[in-house]
């Protein structure tokens, strides 16, 4: 099995929403890169929900970004699921973990991810709505793992 990580940066720019650099690690290998940037709030939430709707009847699912053409596609092998990491029609990395290991990289970096908004002031006033919505999807990963 492969170890699998969510990675957040610490820099954040807050526009309409919250772009930070986020990406995925499969064995230590970044997906897109390590300088990749995006909707990190955004993509840990379709993150999220593709996990919550995730069942024994389910062949798979797919992570998208935001920007460009990267997706990450999960498909069930067995009692493990697949993660092909892709570029258009190009698988660029891949990997195996077990549902398990998938949700607790998604909590770990959602747990992060609420970390870093209230270090930098960002869990009050206008934003506070994001720092609410991540401590509920947290919560409710929390019950997957």
């Amino acid at each position: 099995m492969s170890r699998i990580k969510i990675v957040l940066g610490d820099d954040f720019a807050l526009t309409s929403e919250l772009v930070s650099p986020i990406w995925v690690e499969i064995d230590g290998e970044a997906f897109p890169d390590t300088d990749w940037d995006d909707f990190s709030h955004i993509l840990l939430g379709w993150r999220s929900s593709a996990l919550f709707s995730f069942s024994d009847a389910s062949k798979g699912f797919e992570w998208l970004f935001m920007d460009g053409p990267y997706e990450i596609v999960v498909r069930r092998k067995g009692d493990a699921l697949a993660l092909s990491c892709m570029r258009e029609d190009r698988c660029l990395l891949s990997g195996e973990c077990s549902f398990h290991d998938l949700a607790v990289a998604l909590y770990d970096a959602l747990k992060r991810m609420g970390y870093l908004l209230h270090e930098k002031g960002l869990d009050q006033g206008a934003t506070a709505w994001m720092a609410e919505d991540i401590r509920a999807r947290s919560a409710r990963i929390r019950k997957l793992i």
